[in-house]
């Protein structure tokens, strides 16, 4: 399959044989032999294209193509034998990247993948794969949050680069850039007023509020909430299966007397995360925080509560510590009496300690 798009690189002149072709740096060739008979030579793979009227028609990649082979192509494209196809649009390659790649997906992976890019890339999907350039996709998020334009550039990377592996189009427009902005590891610690001002504000936010109060009682991650199951809700436990999970493992927890009611306010997918986060941080008056804040919460607080760092690391669902794999298998029952005991003690201090006697369960 061959694809066309602009020229833009200059090349420069060698005779191609194998020899030479295995020892090339990074950069733009052309045959010596076979004038607009070209190769790019990248970080990961070796592209064969003719420059034609202006246009580049990518060939193959070496060594899957033979270098033989991809001279007998180009003679064929150069002598007007052959009418290049276009590359198909972006719309019409995500059709198929939901099909086929996506399929993989733990579910809240797979809806932050879909929302992402049904979000920002209106713009891009009539366009075809090969006239997409580097700024049409870093324009895509200017403007936004720090944390959402990271992860739209890492969802956008991910799709170009299986679009390019499919010879959907020529190569990734973003490969070579890095996030938009940089990542630090937070270490803030919410205070216990600060918990209490949470949690007596997530009250009046529906189902966005259950998921703040189950985020506190429990200390899981936010996708564990945000794509659920009630299935997944037992008579004593919470089990999620391994693919929701970020680790790729079955994940069980106890299921408390305080966890009953808001467990069963979760919807099965939650995507208005943006505006109810904005109200809750305004009638708080906490707004330097984050929902995985609340997961160092429940972690400081148990070691403040003198809760083994093991039966914490099994509540959690840490796959790094002190547990082994198959440790971390049979915790998921084995540990259940001690981290049921634990999440028990948590919950007296919650509602002792920080909402003043309130009932934990809303």
């Amino acid at each position: 399959m061959f694809f066309t798009y602009a020229v833009r690189n200059p090349v420069r002149k060698i005779r191609f044989t194998d020899r030479t072709i295995d020892n090339l740096a990074e950069g733009s060739y052309g045959d010596a032999m076979l004038p607009a008979f070209c190769l790019r030579v990248g970080k990961r793979r070796k592209t064969f294209y003719t420059i034609r009227t202006g246009r580049v028609t990518t060939i193959g990649h070496y060594p899957v193509m033979s270098l033989a082979d991809a001279r007998s192509r180009a003679r064929i494209i150069l002598e007007g034998k052959y009418a290049p196809k276009r590359s198909i649009t972006f719309d019409a390659a995500y059709a198929i990247y939901k099909d086929t790649h996506l399929k993989g997906y733990r579910p809240y992976t797979l809806y932050q993948t879909i929302r992402l890019i049904d979000r920002y890339c209106g713009k891009l999907k009539s366009k075809a794969l090969d006239t997409i350039a580097t700024q049409d996709v870093t324009n895509l998020y200017k403007g936004t949050a720090p944390s959402e334009a990271n992860h739209l550039f890492g969802v956008l990377r991910t799709f170009f680069a299986w679009c390019e592996k499919h010879d959907h189009m020529p190569s990734n427009p973003i490969s070579k850039l890095s996030k938009p902005y940089r990542e630090t590891a937070r270490d803030r610690l919410l205070t216990n007023d600060e918990i209490k001002a949470i949690w007596q504000s997530s009250e009046g936010l529906g189902e966005y509020g259950a998921i703040v109060r189950m985020l506190i009682l429990s200390g899981q991650r936010k996708g564990q909430f945000g794509a659920f199951s009630q299935d997944y809700v037992k008579k004593d436990t919470v089990e999620w299966p391994g693919s929701a999970m970020k680790n790729g493992e079955k994940h069980v927890i106890p299921l408390t007397d305080d966890m009953r009611a808001d467990i069963r306010r979760i919807p099965a997918y939650f995507i208005s995360w943006g505006k109810p986060a904005g109200r809750l941080k305004e009638i708080s008056g906490v707004d330097d925080f984050t929902l995985h804040d609340f997961r160092r919460y429940v972690s400081s607080t148990m070691r403040h509560l003198k809760v083994p760092i093991d039966v914490t690391e099994a509540l959690l669902a840490h796959t790094a510590g002190s547990r082994s794999p198959i440790q971390r298998i049979y915790d998921r029952y084995d540990r259940l009496p001690e981290i049921r005991e634990a999440l028990k003690k948590y919950h007296r201090y919650l509602r002792s300690e920080v909402l003043e006697k309130r009932r934990v369960a809303a």
